[in-house]
């Protein structure tokens, strides 16, 4: 199949991109109540990458940015959210081709380490496991626009710029704390 990967600075989306975003989110998180979708995934992602076509959008993943204080240090961490393919296009390697688009933009961005959430229901984290992610054995932490502290599960981590930071984050007995909204 091919298929192109385009990557949009978050402010500079073209009315068509919109509308394959908002369907895409559709298809892929429909099930999640608009009322959790409201309230903990208020992060804002600095750009998407869409993979297209012709001038159809049939997946997209969003790109954060964020520095945070683990363990005394300052981490530049990376985030990889709402990863969605249409479902007539899946297994074709769009997924991977997306992903590991977005492992580069993040290394160039000079995260020192990138992170995506996986719902471990749906047992579909394989095929980040594939690609360098490991799952964090216990939960991460993050706060949602009512300032209240949320725990969630199913968090994997990929080193970029810092193996080291990475191995203090996957090693360490402290909650990760991501800051202010889920990706």
């Amino acid at each position: 199949m091919n298929f192109t990967i385009e990557l949009v600075k978050a402010g500079e989306l073209t009315p068509d991109q919109q509308v394959g975003l908002d369907a895409l989110n559709q298809e892929c998180f429909g099930d999640v109540p608009a009322q959790e979708i409201a309230e903990n995934f208020i992060a804002e992602p600095f750009a998407y990458l869409f993979a297209m076509i012709g001038q159809q959008v049939i997946s997209r993943v969003a790109l954060f940015k964020r520095e945070v204080v683990f363990t005394n240090q300052k981490i530049v961490l990376g985030g990889i959210g709402g990863v969605c393919v249409t479902t007539i296009h899946r297994h074709h390697g769009v997924a991977s081709s997306m992903l590991k688009r977005a492992i580069l933009v993040l290394k160039a961005e000079q995260c020192d380490v990138a992170c995506l959430n996986v719902d471990l229901g749906k047992k579909v984290y394989p095929i980040y496991e594939k690609l360098g992610f490991t799952l964090m054995p216990r939960n991460i932490s993050f706060e949602n626009v009512r300032g209240e502290i949320i725990h969630e599960p199913g968090t994997m981590f990929i080193p970029l710029a810092s193996p080291q930071k990475y191995e203090s984050i996957m090693n360490s007995t402290e909650t990760f704390h991501y800051g202010r909204g889920y990706w």
